[in-house]
């Protein structure tokens, strides 16, 4: 765990940061605290800090074309939080105990403060750690869940340190100081932003329909919840006791800046680093969005031979190749799929598209149409592995509850068909053949 250190300041501070400087201040020493506080050119080596926590937060996650902010939305993201942080910090706290007459204003001391904030950057570089290819996908999410909880933990201790080193307060006031807004920030991102949020409402409305969230996806709201009530409760918390133990002294504003010099090479090399990092990872994003496009064209022939060509090991392995059984497309596609599977096919395709037909099973209500059923069973009655996805999904079928009385001549004979299909894989027809309708 992150631990404030303490260093007597030296007598005098290198002029400009440098990555020596840049790796200290992420332990919170004091010499290099005060090297990026006066510097009025740190905030432009953050920002380029931050431009690559882009490329270590998204390399193994998603190809750089598939958003506009896949490079700046940290940035984005940073300066806004950054920016509330700060100004909430200001009103609260820091405006109140500056001496009127060294007061230099809250913009300029803004300047100064995110030139801080955005040197965190490094911190979050611990979201490249590939836990994806350590672990399940369903463990790796925990890992990135544990990993989320570190750098936030991390920059809330830096920045607390950083304001008691400037403003020459006690360390655990300045905790409390800067827990406010975080926590403030916390409960807005979890409670109103994702209230606004179209991923929530894909999932509230995916819920409504009868889906379910994938594992990953409800382990997330799990911990988005719990960090959201945490937040609340630790926010009245604080509140009380800063109420109760008031702060009458006066602190001291941030300090006056003077350009520095930029450690331009070293910059470079870095960014140069985590570009030949993202290449691997980058080409195998390429290939599942390649993937992703034959499939959502319909091509899903093409789609498994293009994948049965490269190998899983080829393919980014935090993704679900398509069609993902989670969304609500699978309906349509996954059938699709399954249909034209062959049993030269490679093992690891079938049994992945066995599985996902499980899972398609495994929501609330079934939303498989006779036609779609008919083409899934009758390419799953191709496959070896056919009749034991009946016998271990055997009391799943039973969603199907096809109804004899329903539907136009077609239709009825398409389930009769899948009934046929079924019970030649060893199902039970009584079982699925029932006098009322799918709800």
């Amino acid at each position: 765990m992150f631990m404030p250190v303490c260093t007597e300041p030296k007598d005098g501070l290198q002029a400009g940061v440098t990555l020596v400087t840049i790796a200290r201040y992420q332990l919170g020493n004091r010499t290099a605290i005060q090297a990026v506080a006066t510097d009025s050119r740190a905030w432009v080596a953050g920002v380029a800090l931050v431009l690559m926590t882009a490329v270590a937060r998204n390399y193994d996650q998603s190809h750089f074309t598939e958003s506009g902010l896949w490079l700046f939305g940290p940035l984005v993201f940073s300066f806004f939080s950054g920016t509330f942080l700060y100004f909430v910090l200001w009103a609260l706290f820091l405006k109140r105990h500056t001496a009127a007459n060294a007061e230099p204003g809250a913009a300029n001391q803004w300047w100064a403060f995110m030139g801080l904030f955005w040197l965190t950057a490094p911190i979050a570089w611990l979201y490249a750690i590939p836990v994806e290819r350590m672990f399940d996908s369903y463990r790796a999410t925990q890992a990135n869940i544990a990993l989320l909880a570190i750098v936030a933990l991390w920059r809330v201790l830096l920045m607390s340190r950083v304001i008691a080193v400037l403003q020459e307060v006690r360390f655990a006031r300045a905790l409390a100081w800067v827990a406010v807004p975080a926590c403030i920030e916390v409960v807005l991102v979890v409670f109103v932003g994702a209230i606004f949020s179209p991923s929530f409402g894909r999932r509230i409305m995916a819920s409504m329909g009868g889906m379910r969230n994938s594992p990953e996806e409800s382990l997330l709201l799990s911990a988005l919840s719990t960090a959201g009530g945490t937040a609340f409760w630790a926010l009245i918390g604080l509140a009380i006791l800063l109420a109760l133990l008031r702060f009458n002294g006066a602190i001291h504003p941030f300090p006056k800046q003077t350009p520095g010099r930029l450690p331009w090479i070293s910059l470079l090399v870095l960014g140069a680093f985590w570009i030949v990092v993202a290449i691997q990872p980058q080409r195998e994003q390429q290939r599942f969005m390649k993937h992703f496009a034959m499939v959502q064209a319909g091509e899903y022939r093409e789609a498994v031979d293009y994948i049965a060509k490269f190998g899983r090991e080829a393919l980014p392995p935090g993704r679900r190749l398509e069609p993902n059984p989670y969304e609500y497309r699978a309906y349509d596609q996954l059938p699709g799929t399954i249909a034209v599977l062959q049993s030269s096919d490679p093992k690891w395709i079938r049994d992945m598209y066995l599985d996902y037909a499980g899972r398609l099973f495994d929501h609330y209500f079934l939303r498989l149409e006779p036609t779609n059923a008919a083409a899934m069973f009758a390419g799953m009655s191709r496959l070896p592995e056919g009749r034991e996805w009946v016998e271990q999904n055997r009391t799943k079928l039973r969603k199907l509850q096809f109804d004899r009385s329903a539907g136009d001549t077609n239709e009825l004979a398409l389930r009769q068909a899948v009934v046929a299909l079924l019970t030649s894989m060893g199902a039970n027809a009584k079982d699925l053949e029932t006098d009322t309708a799918a709800r």
